[in-house]
């Protein structure tokens, strides 16, 4: 119920603001999950007990066939509305390019001749004095 409340007033500011239209779109999808959880548990606790109660003996391998097909669906629908998507809120994909301005790392170090490249450290250990 809250967060029926929650979009309702997301709705309304929606229109002023991007980043409310972006909390919209992520409330709606965790709503949209919330009832697919919801269903599935009913479903395979309540609705999948009542119909092994009614079946006779040789039927009863179709309850725990509901079970399976409900959770097949179910997590089939979860994969696909969180697959990774370019504009999925989410599941930012980053691009290859933004990791390397993060870090500062440039390709301009490497031609100026200031940047330590990985042939010039060179690592040497020194002896140890044998324990007597």
């Amino acid at each position: 119920l809250p967060i029926v409340w929650s979009i309702r007033h997301l709705r309304q500011a929606a229109g002023a603001d991007g980043k409310a239209r972006n909390t919209l779109a992520r409330l709606t999808q965790f709503r949209q999950f919330y009832v697919m959880v919801v269903g599935y548990i009913y479903f395979t606790r309540i609705i999948v007990y009542l119909v092994e109660i009614a079946l006779t003996y040789k039927l009863t391998w179709l309850g725990p066939f509901f079970a399976e097909i409900a959770t097949l669906v179910f997590f089939t629908l979860t994969g696909y509305k969180f697959r990774p998507t370019a504009d999925n809120p989410y599941l930012r994909v980053r691009n290859e390019d933004d990791d390397a301005d993060e870090f500062g790392l440039d390709d301009d170090d490497e031609e100026s001749g200031t940047g330590a490249g990985a042939g010039d450290i060179e690592m040497t250990s020194k002896p140890t004095p044998a324990d007597d």
